[in-house]
């Protein structure tokens, strides 16, 4: 769908498709982790769907074993992904020309529930010490690629350098998003009685971990899962209780208050 809501169109229906997918640094695909079975065995694969041509590459084979969710590098030529601990570069298939060049930096990905980093240029991994032992999740890489945010399963949301130093707790939230300079993070918190969420807010915080704002404040409807828009000017998120997705208009006042 374009931003002003029109020509809305399915991608794919392939099974996991949705989970954990990842558009490319210049808006024009999208990366995705896909499975199918046969007989009772799920095989996985990745896929690049392009948006204005709608045509998808298969860019792995199918295979058995866990495939991780998959990373583009900062200038789009190369995927990594890890299949059962084994570390797999892959080209993206997408034109040089096509794609604007950027400093690398270390690139996150998980093999499992473990945080790895890349650096640039190395051809092997190196877990994230100062998470050992953590469970992380729902991890995501500010524009600029310098930071990193992230939940620790039972614990709170935080945001690291990208090379793995200087973590920083900030407390009770969900499913971050990274303003586009990276200065802010959007994310949700959210309130049940057990069984099933009783409401749900969006914040908002500098990624310092001061400044925590209330964006919504509402009765009667759960703001949930945001995302920074590309130009900063907006957060979209959806609702809880009819899965409209809504578009909530921010200014620099309204994140600095």
């Amino acid at each position: 769908m374009r931003p002003d809501g029109s020509d809305l169109h399915r991608i794919t229906a392939e099974p996991g498709a949705g989970f954990g997918l990842q558009w490319s640094p210049d808006g024009a695909s999208i990366l995705a982790r896909v499975g199918r079975m046969e007989g009772v065995k799920r095989l996985n694969a990745l896929k690049r769907f392009d948006i204005e041509a709608r045509h998808d590459t298969l860019l792995t084979k199918f295979r058995t074993g866990l495939t991780s969710l998959p990373q583009w590098s900062q200038d789009g030529r190369e995927l990594v992904s890890s299949v059962n601990g084994t570390l797999q570069r892959i080209s993206s298939g997408l034109k040089p020309a096509l794609l604007q060049r950027r400093a690398e930096r270390p690139l996150w990905f998980m093999d499992g529930d473990r945080a790895m980093i890349l650096a640039p240029a190395a051809e092997k991994a190196q877990p994230v010490e100062a998470l050992a032992g953590r469970r992380i999740f729902n991890l995501v890489h500010s524009p600029d690629g310098d930071k990193v945010a992230f939940q620790i399963l039972g614990g709170p949301l935080c945001v690291m350098r990208s090379d793995g130093t200087g973590l920083i707790e900030l407390g009770e939230g969900e499913h971050p998003s990274f303003s586009p300079d990276g200065r802010f993070l959007v994310f949700m918190i959210t309130g049940d009685d057990g069984h099933t969420i009783t409401g749900s807010d969006l914040y908002v915080m500098a990624a310092d971990g001061t400044g925590k704002v209330n964006l919504t404040q509402t009765e009667g409807r759960s703001e949930m899962h945001p995302a920074w828009s590309p130009a900063g000017d907006a957060i979209l998120f959806d609702l809880y209780e009819t899965g409209e997705i809504w578009s909530l208009p921010v200014t620099q006042d309204e994140v600095q208050q």
